[in-house]
């Protein structure tokens, strides 16, 4: 069919439309009909086929969007390094077979500036750090967080955010690491080194074996950030450097 100001359209993905402008078969100027109004200019061919595309509709987990701007999801063909971050905080958050997986994120969520990918590539790629393969990390500088957002995330080396292992629930910092021994009614105690278990002693009471632990983790996350200090932002340095309970 062919085309003229003023008709309505509507794509593949069922988002309304109006030719606001034809200037000819390869230049069609499209209004989206939703609250964003969103204006661009498409072929002619491609509305027939229904794959004009409205950059504000959610492509991920029913919220997240591409949205308009100079961010694509991919770079000379490849998936660019802020999508894949982009798309894993909403895996984490809300694929339900994820979270099957990994149940300390569920409660999780992606703060609403964070729903458009133009808004997250635009601080990711302003990292000190963004092209350096660093891991987007949520609980080295707030504890316990649950929320993916400008002011709680940073970027760190993948080797520290293994080392590091702080859970979801800041409450479940000494889990793993604190254990019954039922024969001799004592707990023992011990921390994750560098990906490997040292054995801290064994006590009377969990209470104590716990702060046992949480001193020695307290010292490990000092030696991280001494370790790091020139591979991290001064914030996750000191975020380590002052860690405790």
């Amino acid at each position: 069919p062919s085309f003229s100001k003023g008709d309505f359209v509507i794509n593949n993905k069922d988002c309304e439309g109006v030719i606001v402008d034809y200037i000819d078969a390869s230049k069609v100027l499209i209004e989206f009909l939703d609250d964003n109004k969103f204006r661009n200019y498409f072929e002619a061919k491609d509305i027939r086929e229904g794959v004009f595309r409205n950059p504000f509709i959610p492509t991920l987990s029913g919220i997240g969007y591409i949205g308009n701007g100079i961010h694509t999801a991919r770079v000379n063909g490849k998936i660019c390094p802020a999508y894949k971050a982009w798309s894993g905080m909403f895996t984490r958050c809300y694929d339900e077979r994820h979270l099957s997986i990994r149940p300390s994120y569920r409660g999780c969520e992606v703060a609403k500036e964070w729903h458009d990918f133009q808004v997250f590539a635009e601080w990711y790629k302003g990292h000190k750090f963004f092209n350096k393969g660093y891991h987007l990390d949520k609980d080295i500088l707030v504890r316990g967080n649950k929320v993916y957002s400008e002011d709680t995330c940073c970027l760190v080396p993948p080797s520290l955010n293994t080392s590091v292992g702080i859970r979801v629930n800041n409450k479940d910092a000494y889990v793993g690491c604190v254990s019954l021994d039922k024969r001799s009614g004592t707990f023992n105690s011990s921390i994750c080194k560098f990906g490997k278990s040292i054995y801290l002693g064994s006590y009377k009471g969990e209470v104590e074996a716990t702060e046992v632990h949480l001193k020695a983790k307290k010292e490990y996350m000092r030696e991280l950030a001494i370790i790091y200090k020139d591979k991290v932002t001064d914030r996750v340095f000191n975020a380590l450097f002052n860690w405790d309970v």
